[in-house]
């Protein structure tokens, strides 16, 4: 994009930090148990944590076994990290959550020992643009009367009690709008659904979104600081905040669809039409529709690969934000596309064949050329 039209930005006091994810998602931790197994085994009993510093989240059963689930763009699914056994050759890439549980391996139903924490926590609607109080909710557990209480910052509240249905509270009479039909709290993995079945997204950010960005469009000509971007969160209001090197930041608000961001009106672009951000698993689509790769190595891009005893080796080189595939002795480059599984192979890659760019990466392995180079470690 031209730099020249934005004599008017506005520019940044402090930069983002970097590095510092939002706090865990209640509906991806917890634990959870296999009930649909005939034969128990202590791969049916499931804790998923979360580390903070990094943003991820670890599947561990009781037999020991361990593996890492990545943020995506859905509020409601986990990807499977190549760390797995049952992603290859199964291709168990997704674990989708509700209320209920998760779905693992198999698609297997592993249910949530305890919904309680799901019930309670800080929530907003992001359906106007102008809020006001009544937008703003926290619901906290009433455990002397075994309920909850639902309390805006408009002072009013009600209570929510228990129906038998593990997605329901029961909205009690006290409350405004029981005459008018509010009579249940619906609860999804997107968050609860409030009077006049308005959803309420629960306050916990994406770690998706959180990071470094880099717009590669511009790589052999015209890249500035403008291409070079950090997405911060900020909890208190419940949205981010895209900076450049060149300090200029703008902010982004959460909308009922999680995978985009309505971009306020300190953006620059904004008068020009740049009013959403979509989000995908490789990053973000920026002014123009240009879009910005996330600075960072995803794990099912890596690994030794194999086809007819020709043996490379993909790796992600963290000082140029590229990754390098390795074949006898000899380094080239691929390149992330705006698809997680599509990546663009580079001239001077050595398995690079005149005409063919793109190369497909799936659970098996690479799809190049019409050949399958096999997945045969991490």
């Amino acid at each position: 994009m031209p730099i020249n039209c934005f004599k008017s930005c506005i520019k940044s006091d402090v930069a983002p930090l970097i590095g510092t994810y939002p706090k865990a998602n209640p509906i991806f931790i917890g634990e959870f148990e296999n009930e649909s197994s005939e034969k128990k085994s202590k791969w049916d009993s499931v804790t998923i944590t979360y580390n903070a510093k990094l943003g991820l989240y670890t599947w561990k059963n009781k037999a020991g076994k361990a593996w890492t689930l990545y943020p995506s763009a859905r509020a409601d699914e986990l990807k499977v990290g190549t760390d797995c056994p049952y992603y290859q050759p199964n291709g168990h890439l997704i674990a989708k959550f509700t209320v209920k549980g998760v779905y693992g391996p198999g698609d297997e139903l592993y249910k949530r020992k305890d919904v309680k924490p799901l019930y309670t926590g800080e929530f907003l609607c992001h359906k106007y643009e102008k809020k006001n109080t009544y937008h703003y909710v926290t619901v906290i557990e009433d455990k002397q009367n075994g309920a909850y209480i639902w309390r805006n910052v408009a002072g009013r509240e009600w209570s929510l009690k228990p129906s038998g249905v593990i997605d329901l509270l029961t909205v009690g009479e006290e409350c405004n709008y029981y005459k008018d039909g509010h009579k249940t709290a619906r609860y999804t993995a997107f968050g609860v659904h409030g009077p006049g079945n308005e959803l309420y997204t629960r306050k916990c950010g994406n770690p998706v979104l959180v990071g470094n960005f880099e717009n590669h469009d511009y790589d052999l000509k015209g890249k500035n600081d403008w291409h070079y971007v950090s997405i911060s969160y900020n909890h208190f209001e419940d949205n981010y905040t895209w900076s450049n090197k060149a300090a200029v930041s703008w902010t982004l608000y959460p909308t009922e669809r999680p995978h985009v961001l309505k971009v306020g009106e300190d953006c620059p672009y904004f008068k020009d039409g740049y009013e959403i951000l979509e989000v995908n698993q490789m990053g973000v689509y920026g002014p123009g529709m240009e879009f910005y790769s996330k600075s960072e190595s995803k794990p099912w891009l890596t690994g030794k690969f194999e086809h007819e005893k020709t043996v490379v080796t993909v790796t992600y080189d963290s000082t140029v934000n590229r990754y390098q595939l390795k074949l006898n002795g000899k380094v080239g480059h691929l390149d992330t596309t705006n698809d997680e599984r599509i990546m663009s192979v580079d001239k001077d890659c050595p398995i690079y064949v005149d005409g063919n760019t793109s190369a497909r990466f799936t659970h098996k392995g690479i799809d190049y050329n019409n050949k399958l180079y096999k997945r045969v470690s991490l």
